[in-house]
């Protein structure tokens, strides 16, 4: 009998543990399936922010990507506004430099006409001073070989010089050191 008591014993304990365990299992269950909803609905509203994150980034992207573009036709329109005003000065400068040379050429043919004129009117008195020269000292020469006057080929000697010192003034009033 004693056996029956602890089988019987046992039995109720197993029963009251297996009513027990069959209540820890409707409860898991219960929380398991209330993590489930939790766990779902955490989900759906992690998916939900996603996909509100999604819009606003791909707003935001859109309103950067017409700025960009804005911006980049704003950039080609000022490119192209300086490029025309730089062609537009530059031409001027051209325009204004092909003047000023033809000015300065203009001047300089002035110049050198002028140069010209007065190098041939000294180069004329130059001449003729030499030619008068060549007469007087073609006649000092004749006088010398006649024997003349033998004092006047001194006079002569000092008239050629005087007419070397004359020459020599002459030439350098009329050229330049240069020339």
């Amino acid at each position: 009998m004693v056996w029956k008591r602890e089988t019987s014993g046992r039995s109720g304990r197993e029963r009251r543990n297996r009513a027990a365990a069959g209540r820890n299992c409707r409860t898991i269950t219960g929380v398991a399936r209330r993590i489930g909803h939790v766990a779902e609905k955490r989900r759906d509203s992690t998916v939900n922010s996603l996909g509100e994150i999604g819009k606003a980034q791909r707003g935001q992207f859109e309103l950067f990507s017409g700025q960009l573009t804005k911006l980049i036709e704003s950039n080609e329109k000022k490119l192209g506004e300086l490029r025309n005003t730089v062609e537009t000065k530059l031409a001027q400068i051209q325009t204004d430099n092909a003047a000023k040379l033809e000015e300065m050429r203009k001047t300089v043919d002035e110049k050198l006409q002028g140069l010209w004129k007065t190098a041939g009117e000294s180069f004329k008195l130059v001449s003729e001073r030499l030619n008068k020269f060549t007469k007087v000292w073609a006649k000092c020469r004749r006088w010398h070989r006649r024997r003349r006057f033998e004092k006047s080929f001194d006079k002569c000697e000092d008239a050629r010089h005087l007419g070397e010192i004359q020459l020599g003034n002459l030439l350098e009033q009329i050229l330049t050191a240069e020339q």
